[in-house]
């Protein structure tokens, strides 16, 4: 049986070359219209799409060992996830709590300590700049009055905000938990639209794209637990609080291309200025030291850790890559820049088969 049998579809004659171009140009602009017009909605499937494809392969896994019907092990997944993810906010929450407590308290304190230096001083000199204390925070604190009357004009705006934001999350899981029951299947399915003669380059191009996209998974899980790893390391050595906070702000900050690591390091460094440390040293000292300790991370990561475990595999230049991360942000924000770099090492394998077929 055929195609067009299996389908229910009777054929009775063949397109002109010339009309299959037409209607496939066709095609693609009433699709790219209607993605356009419902970009709104695209971000929980994308996530849905990236968690399936994070987990499928685990999923074939278990099938083949066990023989558990997929829905089964799909459920499994999501029930053990959940437990992984309440067990770790259990053993993690009370030192973690504990630290966001003290940060909290010692916000005060550090507000008391500045009003003490400046208590009583009209004027300070800064940079050999001198300035109106009183002129100063006047200046400072109608901009955040103006925020906060802001704020509580819009609680009602911020709260639909998270209803829609907890409405978001929970269609990427619905979205994710139907991806994975597909897994294979889907792509077989897919593949097998194309036809017969050209279906072992379909099968060659998925294949790299696959090989890519886990090479860069793999680059990316990897860069979260040795930089986490190694900050709470160095802070805890150089005795600066909240080192356990932000270790775990730095691993994740890190999936964010160039802004990331940048905004990682300004509270420690600002903390280490301000607070204390293992050593007495005086602050600008302890500044010094933590923004030396980011700065070999970050030629650690940038030298080793992604030439060697994601850049040999994607491979793609510089210039095209920061072209890609700022069009992604461009385009969709933090979550575009995330994922401007797969896209772009994919678009990397598609292009070159188009070449190779051009030049064949």
């Amino acid at each position: 049986m055929d195609d067009a049998e299996a389908s229910g579809v009777v054929i009775t004659s063949v397109w002109s070359g010339r009309t299959k171009l037409i209607v496939s140009i066709a095609a693609i602009l009433v699709g790219l219209v209607i993605l356009f017009a419902a970009r709104g909605v695209l971000g929980p499937f994308i996530w849905a799409i990236v968690i399936a494809y994070l987990f499928s392969p685990l999923v074939s896994f278990a099938k083949r060992r066990v023989g558990i019907p997929r829905p089964i092990l799909v459920l499994i997944l999501y029930a053990a996830g959940i437990n992984a993810i309440f067990w770790t906010v259990w053993f993690v929450s009370p030192p973690l709590a504990g630290e966001l407590r003290e940060l909290a308290q010692s916000v005060p304190g550090f507000a008391s300590w500045v009003e003490d230096q400046i208590a009583g001083t009209e004027t300070v000199s800064v940079a050999g700049q001198t300035i109106n204390v009183a002129a100063a925070i006047r200046t400072l604190a109608d901009p955040i009055s103006a925020v906060a009357r802001e704020v509580s004009a819009r609680l009602v705006e911020l709260a639909f905000g998270v209803i829609e934001a907890f409405v978001k999350v929970l269609l990427t899981l619905v979205a994710a938990f139907y991806l994975l029951l597909a897994g294979p299947r889907l792509i077989r399915r897919l593949i097998g639209l194309v036809p017969e003669q050209h279906r072992a380059e379909a099968e060659s191009v998925v294949g790299r794209v696959d090989d890519v996209l886990s090479a860069f998974v793999r680059g990316e899980l990897l860069l979260v637990l040795i930089m986490g790893t190694a900050t709470y390391i160095g802070l805890s050595v150089l005795g600066i609080p909240f080192a356990l906070v932000i270790a775990v702000v730095t691993g994740f900050l890190e999936l964010i291309p160039i802004f990331g690591p940048i905004a990682a390091s300004i509270a420690p460094i600002l903390l280490a200025l301000f607070g204390s440390n293992a050593y007495g040293w005086p602050g600008w000292v302890a500044a010094l030291a933590v923004a030396a300790m980011y700065t070999v991370l970050r030629h650690i990561e940038d030298y080793f850790v992604i030439p060697n475990v994601v850049g040999r595999i994607i491979n793609i230049q510089p210039f095209v890559a920061l072209f890609a991360l700022f069009a992604g942000f461009t385009i969709w924000g933090i979550g575009g820049m995330i994922l401007a770099l797969p896209v772009a090492a994919t678009g990397r394998v598609i292009l070159s088969y188009i070449y190779r077929k051009l030049v064949a």
